[in-house]
């Protein structure tokens, strides 16, 4: 059974196979060095080396190169992530901003239609208060006339009315 050696071993194992899926090493007896790989503090996993060079300093440089492209695909990872949730959120605050413009026509269009139905109230009010303007020509002639004097008053009501025509105004009740 492959046995595993590394100084900085956490694990309680010491055969390999315990390590791996089943089926990758064979059945050939090896001897393998494992290596924990870490960034800083962080404990990122393992590595897995057959035994070869005496060197121990291959080994850990090895791993110190495993360790650094694994956290720069970690951290890549982590990027994409926060862009894709970032993205989600931008899309929600879109959506929202179109609820809120939405909201906000919805409230102009009714305090529009708000204002026009408080004037044409206002109209009606004082339409009703108001007199036919056949009545209110007939005050502005008798008062043109006590002024005037009966046919200056007439004269200039009627040249009046030549220009522009004297509706008949309904009394609205």
């Amino acid at each position: 059974s492959p046995s595993c050696s590394s100084p900085k071993n956490r694990f309680s194992t010491t055969n390999v196979r315990d390590l791996v899926p089943p089926g990758v090493l064979g059945d050939a007896p090896r001897t393998f060095v494992v290596e924990n790989l870490f960034f800083g503090e962080e404990q990122l996993g393992l590595v897995l080396f057959e035994f070869g060079p005496r060197e121990g300093v291959i080994y850990e440089a090895l791993r110190d190169q495993i360790s650094a492209a694994l956290k720069g695909a970690l951290l890549v990872q982590e990027v994409l992530e926060k862009d894709r949730e970032r993205q989600r959120l931008m899309q929600d605050l879109e959506a929202r901003a179109r609820q809120l413009e939405r909201a906000y026509k919805a409230l102009q269009e009714g305090q529009r239609r708000m204002l026009v139905s408080e004037s044409m109230a206002s109209l009606g009010q004082m339409s009703v208060r108001c007199r036919p303007l056949a009545e209110l020509y007939a005050d502005v002639l008798a008062q043109l006339s006590s002024l005037l004097g009966s046919d200056h008053a007439f004269i200039a009501l009627a040249l009046g009315a030549e220009h522009t025509p004297i509706p008949d105004a309904p009394i609205l009740e």
